[in-house]
């Protein structure tokens, strides 16, 4: 069962699916060059608590129980998967805004959210219209 403490609040919108991931280090859009390499590279990835919401995808630390970035579906929102778009990662997840790049992987959590981003996508465009 995926249950946190922020599974139950619903002024922040209804929540499609929640689980543990691992996340590669960086993704903030300011690193360039040796920097961006060297964080993505050279650091290990975290353990992060990954949750999908309607409006947003947030993660946190699950020790602290602290969220550490809420990423919003604006118009540059893309999801990626498969191993060119993932940097090899065979059951990885590139997830894209304006904002920041995450690369996250955890098989079963990823096979869910990408089935849930093709919803949440597919229920953003036809409120639209």
């Amino acid at each position: 069962m995926e249950v946190s403490r922020f599974s139950f609040i619903s002024e922040v919108g209804g929540k499609y699916t929640e689980g543990f991931v691992k996340k590669r280090p960086g993704g903030t859009r300011v690193f360039i060059g040796w920097k961006s390499f060297c964080v993505r590279h050279c650091l290990r990835w975290s353990k992060r608590w990954l949750i999908l919401k309607d409006t947003s995808v947030c993660y946190m630390d699950a020790r602290t129980e602290q969220i550490r970035f809420v990423l919003l579906f604006d118009r540059d929102f893309e999801v990626s998967a498969g191993l060119t778009e993932t940097e090899g990662l065979p059951s990885g997840l590139t997830i894209t805004n304006q904002q920041q790049l995450i690369s996250l992987s955890n098989f079963f959590i990823v096979f869910r959210l990408c089935k849930m981003f093709h919803f949440a996508q597919f229920s953003l465009y036809s409120s639209k219209y």
